[in-house]
């Protein structure tokens, strides 16, 4: 045969851009198979979601969304909102609808229509089981409305609740109340109606103590959140298992706690410092012991009632301590910090410890710390899990991260969350200063990495949280903007292996 002849010139483009055309279809095939596999699998993954939500009972369901959302932004009309099944499945349900508290904003006067008919669903779907109703002066809590919707006045929502559906109420809680909306309440408010209330909380308590009696009766009341005003006479105080305070004079606050034998919560916030004597013969009481309380908070000075409360009140099932903020000018004697001290140390079962860090300082307490002073041995026999400091400075975060690595001695060798709180203009600045940044990688990770032989009795930290630092932008890293690159990567390596830290900014803004 003769030799086969080259092609002419004009051929041989087209045949390389037909060899590139080739490789292009044969590349887009391979893509074609992996996006029909993973279609294929995605497929397979819905049926079995499919399958496996068709046969659980809706029950098991509801309490999955319910274990799944928070709140206040979850509520059963967002999962009624995603299909016809799921809608089913929550208008079944109505221990669901007691879980999440019929939240609305508080905006005025009037307030859309949609408010009473979110209501109506509630108590509605709610059946026999009591809802929780509250409102707060939070324009974003609710979904805003079109100009042109329906409103009604706020009053009408009152009488809905007080005068229609008493019945259906298991709680109350308004954020702030006028003195004419609280009479409108109280004037609707029969005895014997609120057979099934359990929590009642008002912002701004009215100053109208006589009308506060129509619930002095309401046999159910366990839950109650006061501010300012308060009456002695007013509410069941016996009866009580939670109570809260702000801004209440602070020997109406000791009063109010002897009274409430059955606590198992008791919080006293911002007290007011009076001193009258009214009060004064319940400091002649004999020694007294709250064998429910597990949660305390107090704001601890150097004053005749926390006299009283460290040296002659008990708390042995106490598990959770905050020691409000205190008065920067006010040092105390040392008998108070040798009370508070005995105090501390008497609490076996404490987890949780809220308060200054000037309670780390071993007595006498003074404002100007040593860093090198010991440790508070009142801290030495707990087993506390969680710790949230106040007042962090240069000398005692360097204290605290020292005293509390597990190179040496272990102090709390159970901490698994530790939260720092600072001054805005001043916890920045101390967390890069080489004084504190130092020690507090060491404590990390000694807390981390240690001897993984021990964990069995020491618990590995698991958080930590800076709170009031300045508004941050960027990654978290950004905040300690000044460590060394060694020690940024020593960060990162534990965040990687499962520590978890946040910083909550002035705003209450948080980044992880």
């Amino acid at each position: 045969m003769p030799p086969s002849s080259p092609l002419p010139p004009v051929l041989s483009p087209k045949e390389i851009e037909v060899d590139s055309l080739n490789a292009t279809l044969s590349q887009l095939a391979v893509e074609t198979q992996l996006i029909v596999t993973k279609r294929a699998q995605c497929l397979r993954r819905l049926n079995e979601l499919s399958a496996a939500t068709t046969i659980l009972p809706s029950e098991m369901l509801s309490n999955i969304f319910e274990h799944v959302c928070s709140e206040p932004m979850s509520s059963p009309v967002a999962l009624g909102a995603v299909c016809s099944y799921w809608r089913d499945v929550a208008w079944a349900n109505p221990s669901l609808w007691n879980s999440f508290n019929a939240k609305f904003a508080l905006g005025g006067p009037t307030i859309p229509r949609r408010t009473l008919d979110l209501l109506d669903l509630h108590f509605t779907n709610a059946k026999s089981i009591p809802v929780t109703v509250l409102f707060y002066d939070e324009p974003d809590v609710s979904c805003h409305s079109p100009p042109n919707q329906p409103s009604i006045p706020f009053q009408n929502l009152l009488e809905y609740i007080f005068r229609d559906n008493p019945q259906k109420l298991g709680g109350f809680v308004m954020d702030t109340i006028t003195d004419a909306w609280w009479h409108f309440v109280c004037d609707l408010v029969q005895p014997g109606f609120l057979t099934r209330l359990r929590r009642l909380e008002l912002g701004a308590t009215p100053s109208s103590h006589h009308r506060h009696r129509p619930f002095f009766s309401v046999s159910t009341l366990t839950k109650l959140s006061l501010h300012e005003n308060v009456e002695i006479e007013s509410f069941p105080w016996s009866q009580l298992t939670h109570l809260e305070l702000f801004g209440v004079d602070k020997d109406v606050c000791f009063s109010l706690l002897l009274q409430c034998t059955s606590l198992m919560e008791y919080r006293c916030h911002k007290p007011k410092i009076t001193y009258s004597r009214n009060y004064a013969h319940l400091l002649d009481s004999n020694k007294v012991t709250f064998t429910r309380l597990h949660t305390l908070e107090w704001c601890f000075q150097d004053d005749e009632w926390s006299h009283f409360l460290l040296a002659s009140m008990a708390f042995p099932s106490l598990r959770h301590l905050h020691c409000s903020p205190r008065n920067s000018n006010v040092r105390g004697s040392s008998s108070f910090w040798r009370l508070m001290d005995n105090f501390i140390g008497s609490l076996t079962r404490l987890k949780t410890f809220h308060g200054d860090i000037c309670f780390f300082w071993d007595a006498p307490k003074q404002c100007d710390h040593d860093d090198n002073a010991p440790f508070n041995e009142a801290f030495r026999s707990l087993d506390l899990e969680e710790l949230h400091l106040q007042h962090g400075d240069i000398r005692g975060l360097r204290f605290v991260f020292r005293q509390l690595s597990l190179a040496d001695s272990p102090f709390l060798p159970r901490l698994r969350l530790i939260s720092i709180e600072g001054k805005a203009s001043r916890l920045d600045w101390c967390l890069n200063d080489p004084l504190v940044y130092a020690p507090f990688i060491d404590f990390l990770v000694t807390r981390r990495d240690g001897d993984h032989t021990k964990w069995k009795q020491n618990k590995r930290l698991e958080v930590v949280r800076f709170r009031r630092t300045f508004h941050f932008k960027g990654t978290f890293s950004e905040v300690f903007h000044q460590l060394p690159a060694a020690e940024v990567d020593i960060l990162k390596r534990l965040v990687e292996e499962g520590l978890h830290m946040e910083v909550v900014d002035t705003s209450g803004k948080s980044k992880a």
